[in-house]
């Protein structure tokens, strides 16, 4: 198999058609024609021609194949395809449809070959074509250009522009004037705990207040400033004056955030309980009736028999905390070894081999072992072209010809669907 990837010719699709009327399997053929067995897998998937008037006829052909994979790497749009279509959306646009309204009719309207989706409409109106006709103009939005589809919105300062300090008084500026104070909060790193300190700065005489509070959120330094030693400590730096009712009324305000920020957080936590509540339910539902169910089956379960609507990943995520679901890791399975069997034929494993056994210029080939379990001794080898049931067939008439029949068989290989049957009819006999 070469190094560079090519594509399937019509001669390799005849080739194969031949080779599967020759009832050989998609490795053997992948190793004729010296390709990967997943594109030939790939191939037959994808090209399988299927008639649902005749299924008697469905199958793969070489000339269907082909168009097939050459339609799918036509590279137009489908509206630069079908004038027709494009026009009919356009004379739509013009009447101020919106592209959803006119992908919703199209699909009401159940054309076989004239369905397209709203993000199709617009990459046509804002592809070559549509900017040739100034189709953005007729759209909704009239944008020039189009937005990213999952951009993040652009972010703003949550201080009102009124309240931000180019909007203060010149004479705070100035520091010409006692009672202006400024507040600040001083963070330190998590080794040294989650302690903050709030500073409070008169800026004519840079009299300082320290205060600690455990937060950083408005909430909890409001709270801080607002404490009774506080109070004494700027009125003895306003030395009684009036300016201290400045201060009084910037902590009557923190109070007033922060009992408005307890009550939020008291909502919040009562939306937490009472999730919690409901998450207890849904696992006492799905414990009860439900044990052996997975999340998909549990979450539609409960939708139709109890109306709760509880998405499949949510209902996941709480039984695989609760021990209902265990994970495709923790199901994985250890197996021990199958103990040998005492006597001497009564047990033959079968098992198949594929590998170039004659060197890399000729063709893969496939090896069938038979041996003996007890003694592990080769009771068989034969060469056939490919692992298949009429392979196994052959190579068991020739054991069953020289050694006669054992009291069983097993097999370590899945590739052969028709293998169990086999064995089963070969014990019989």
């Amino acid at each position: 198999m070469g190094t560079v990837y090519s594509h399937l010719t019509l001669e390799d699709r005849r080739i194969v058609f031949r080779l599967r009327e020759a009832k050989l399997g998609a490795s053997a053929i992948a190793s004729r024609l010296g390709f990967h067995p997943s594109t030939i897998y790939r191939e037959l998937k994808r090209n399988w021609h299927k008639d649902v008037e005749t299924p008697k006829i469905s199958g793969y052909y070489p000339t269907v194949a082909q168009n097939a994979a050459a339609g799918r790497r036509y590279r137009l749009s489908k509206l630069q395809r079908d004038d027709m279509l494009a026009a009919s959306i356009v004379a739509r646009l013009r009447d101020a449809w919106s592209p959803e309204q006119i992908a919703g009719r199209l699909r009401q309207e159940g054309r076989v070959s004239g369905t397209v989706c709203h993000e199709t409409i617009y990459q046509y109106v804002y592809g070559p074509a549509g900017r040739a006709a100034d189709l953005y103009r007729l759209l909704p939005s009239r944008r020039r250009r189009r937005r990213a589809r999952y951009a993040r919105k652009p972010r703003r300062l949550n201080i009102p522009d009124e309240n931000t300090i180019k909007h203060r008084p010149a004479e705070i500026g100035q520091r010409t004037s006692f009672g202006h104070w400024e507040c600040d909060l001083v963070g330190f790193r998590l080794e040294f705990g989650k302690h903050k300190l709030t500073t409070l700065v008169e800026r004519s005489s840079r009299y300082l207040i320290l205060a600690s509070n455990p937060s950083r959120h408005s909430a909890g330094i409001m709270s801080g400033i607002s404490e009774p030693g506080l109070y004494r400590a700027a009125e003895n730096a306003a030395g009684g004056h009036w300016y201290f009712q400045l201060f009084l009324f910037a902590t009557a305000l923190g109070a007033r955030r922060s009992s408005s920020s307890g009550r939020a957080a008291c909502s919040t936590r009562y939306k937490t309980q009472t999730r919690i509540r409901e998450r207890d339910g849904v696992l006492a539902l799905v414990q009860a009736h439900y044990g052996g169910y997975g999340p998909t089956l549990a979450s539609e379960a409960l939708h139709e028999r109890h109306g709760l609507h509880v998405p499949r990943e949510t209902l996941r995520t709480w039984m695989r905390e609760a021990g209902l679901w265990l994970t495709r890791v923790q199901r994985r399975r250890f197996h021990q070894l199958r103990p040998r069997r005492e006597h001497f034929g009564e047990l033959v494993q079968i098992d198949g081999s594929e590998h170039r056994w004659f060197g890399s210029d000729h063709p893969t080939c496939t090896l069938l072992v038979f041996i003996d379990d007890a003694t592990g001794q080769l009771m068989q080898l034969q060469f056939v072209p490919s692992e298949s049931t009429h392979s196994y067939f052959g190579a068991l008439e020739g054991y069953l010809t020289r050694h006669g029949c054992p009291v069983g068989f097993i097999r370590t290989s899945t590739r052969c669907s028709g293998l169990p049957n086999l064995m089963r009819l070969a014990v019989k006999a």
